[in-house]
């Protein structure tokens, strides 16, 4: 889904390979959500992030 995203955005883009900023979007995405779920406390109690 992400890679499709991207290839319908590709004219917007540097001329990158697809794959490697597939793998790096969706990485750091679960990343982050593994951190706000692991410790949601801390990020919550910042009022920008908790909108």
């Amino acid at each position: 889904m992400v890679r499709t995203y991207l290839e319908s955005r590709r004219n917007e883009m540097r001329k990158i390979g697809l794959d490697p900023a597939t793998l790096i979007r969706v990485s750091t995405i679960e990343s982050v959500a593994h951190n706000v779920a692991i410790a949601p406390v801390r990020y919550c109690a910042r009022p920008a992030l908790s909108r």
